[in-house]
């Protein structure tokens, strides 16, 4: 970043609003709905995939009651891709049958047009925001997508206008390739450009990055993002959960976190250009296991559960969250996912910023190692399961280390500015829905 760049300062509240933004996706909607209704979940900020929507109208409106900020992905980036273009978002109306969408179909009369659908979609199904249609970038500034998407996010502005959603956000994604965000040319390009751009909040999905990374990778997403302070938006951290997101937040260089529903937790940009195979079957059931820092699979499970105590290390107690106990967490492993992956950033939210990087490390991330160790104490006859909880006690042994020496010897008094409530701005919406 400039030297000139470098002096600026920007003074924003000691308290950053910190938001969890939920994709919904295309499994399990149902029983979160069905959650919803029991009063089992809580959900502030829903994503929604476009090509989706006719099967989760139900829940949308479910959602649009409870008051949650509504947030339509045209998944634009997605339908670009060899992995995902003939799949479940192909339904969406500016996709095209058969083949990938190309940047051609973005320009000129077909470009107005194809804009002016998701304009037109945002505005028939009420939401509060739409994420700008965007690529993935894969150098970064030179890619030819770079200068199209942001022409594309003013051209949607102006679209939304016309369709009567004035009123209708937009938020820009920004789909990196691994390395790109590493790029300071890249960087100090994006800020430069998101200056005059008519969006709010920046999201940010970088391939490697995820809830499983490294406790070096952890630092250095932290210090790539933080280069993006001058931008003055509104950063949200896309694809990541866990500790390694919260790290993002805890020390400035993001104010939410966005991620599915026990998928989605990281990003792999080489994916994207392969077909997806057509073999194969839906997720495991995997349970949140905090303690760990991961998702554990049932037989993973079961083999702590064998073990004298680990029945008591490894079932929730929140009464919020699963009042049965393990029962709970069995019975309804989306409700206690949603849970836990939402208070830590209600508790971080609550807390002055000064604090948020000592909060994170001490009582975040301190007493998760302690449980961890208690977890790989327990004498675990099943090779995978106790290889498996060792490995995870290491790792967050070391995220712990790294992360209470980068808080104790990093400036990070600057932060992103704070989230708008769009709720409560645009509730008029939702009323009689």
């Amino acid at each position: 970043m400039s030297a000139a760049m470098s002096n600026v300062r920007q003074l924003f509240p000691d308290r950053p609003v910190l938001g969890h933004f939920v994709r919904i996706g295309n499994t399990g909607y149902q029983q979160i709905e069905e959650l919803l209704e029991k009063g089992r979940v809580t959900i502030d900020r829903a994503v929604f995939d476009a090509g989706l929507m006719d099967r989760q109208e139900g829940l949308f409106r479910g959602l649009a009651r409870a008051g949650s900020d509504l947030i339509l992905d045209p998944n634009v980036a997605e339908l670009s891709s060899l992995r995902h273009f003939d799949g479940a978002l192909k339904t969406a109306p500016w996709a095209i049958a058969g083949r990938p969408l190309s940047l051609e179909d973005f320009r000129g009369i077909q470009g107005l047009e194809r804009i002016g659908r998701i304009a037109e979609f945002a505005v028939k199904y009420k939401f509060h925001t739409v994420l700008a249609p965007t690529h993935l970038l894969m150098t970064g500034s030179r890619d030819a997508a770079f200068r199209l998407d942001l022409e594309l996010s003013e051209k949607l502005r102006a679209a939304l206008d016309v369709a009567g959603g004035e009123s209708i956000a937009i938020d820009y994604p920004l789909i990196l390739a691994a390395g790109v965000l590493k790029d300071a040319k890249f960087s100090e390009a994006f800020v430069r450009a998101v200056q005059n751009l008519p969006i709010e909040n920046v999201w940010v999905r970088s391939s490697g990055f995820g809830s499983t990374v490294t406790p070096i990778a952890i630092v250095r997403y932290v210090r790539s993002l933080r280069e993006f302070l001058q931008a003055s938006r509104p950063i949200i951290v896309d694809g990541a959960a866990g500790l390694a997101g919260l790290a993002a937040l805890a020390f400035g260089a993001a104010v939410g976190l966005a991620h599915g529903i026990g998928v989605h937790e990281s990003f792999k940009a080489s994916e994207w250009q392969n077909k997806r195979p057509t073999t194969g079957g839906g997720q495991p059931k995997r349970i949140l296991i905090n303690a760990l820092d991961r998702q554990l699979k049932s037989e993973q499970m079961q083999a702590i559960l064998d073990a004298t105590n680990g029945r008591r290390l490894i079932s929730c107690n929140e009464p919020h969250c699963c009042p049965s106990g393990l029962k709970d967490m069995q019975d309804y492993p989306k409700a206690h996912y949603l849970y836990q992956r939402r208070y830590p950033i209600e508790a971080l939210s609550r807390v002055p910023y000064s604090r948020r990087g000592d909060q994170f490390v001490t009582r975040i991330v301190g007493p998760v190692v302690d449980e961890a160790r208690n977890l790989d104490r327990l004498r675990i006859t099943d090779f995978s399961a106790k290889k498996t909880i060792t490995e995870s006690r290491d790792r967050i042994e070391r995220i712990y280390e790294v992360l209470e020496h980068f808080h104790a010897n990093n400036d990070i008094t600057e932060h992103v500015p704070s989230l708008r409530d769009r709720r409560s701005a645009l509730s008029h919406q939702t009323k009689g829905q």
